[in-house]
């Protein structure tokens, strides 16, 4: 009786780590195919993948002026192509991080970056992105891509960043 119950247990612990050696290839295969569709739709973008996400920092275009969480429409384009692939990904969560330049009291800048974030989800969910997909985070001047004591650096610092994310109830 107690020699079943070993190999049952054991058998048990098999197959699960089984399941989790599969899904985890399964996730990696989807990031992998996801990563390379932005990749090949955004040959200038910044990526970078992780185990089970990617991060997008799109090039040194000038996302926003001074003080505004109005996407210029330079980007607004990029961001109607992001949601066509982000469409067809289905099972993919999006973290938006949006970002200022130290202009500035900190308070505001915080409360700046969140709206600019929300600017990006506001196009993205009007482009059919399901909102529940969608998460947001203000960073406000704390993680600066460049130095700000020049204009052009500021200009770089005026961000939002993307984070796609594949959840855990999907492995």
């Amino acid at each position: 009786m107690k020699n079943t119950l070993f190999l049952f247990l054991g058998f048990v612990v098999f197959v699960s780590l089984s399941s989790c050696r599969i899904s985890k290839k399964k996730k990696q295969k989807y990031i992998a195919g996801l990563y390379q569709e932005i990749k090949d739709s955004f040959p200038t973008t910044e990526l970078i993948l992780y185990d089970d996400s990617i991060k997008m920092i799109f090039p040194d275009d000038i996302v926003f002026e001074i003080g505004s969480a109005k996407i210029k429409t330079t980007f607004f384009d990029r961001l109607l192509r992001l949601s066509r692939v982000i469409n067809k990904y289905k099972k993919v969560n999006i973290l938006i991080n949006g970002h200022t330049d130290n202009t500035g009291e900190d308070q505001v800048n915080k409360q700046l970056s969140t709206l600019r974030a929300e600017s990006a989800k506001q196009i993205l969910v009007q482009s059919r992105v399901y909102p529940k997909r969608i998460f947001v985070w203000g960073f406000g001047a704390r993680m600066p891509r460049d130095a700000n004591d020049t204009e052009q650096g500021k200009a770089r610092n005026r961000r939002v960043e993307f984070v796609l994310l594949y959840p855990k109830e999907h492995t």
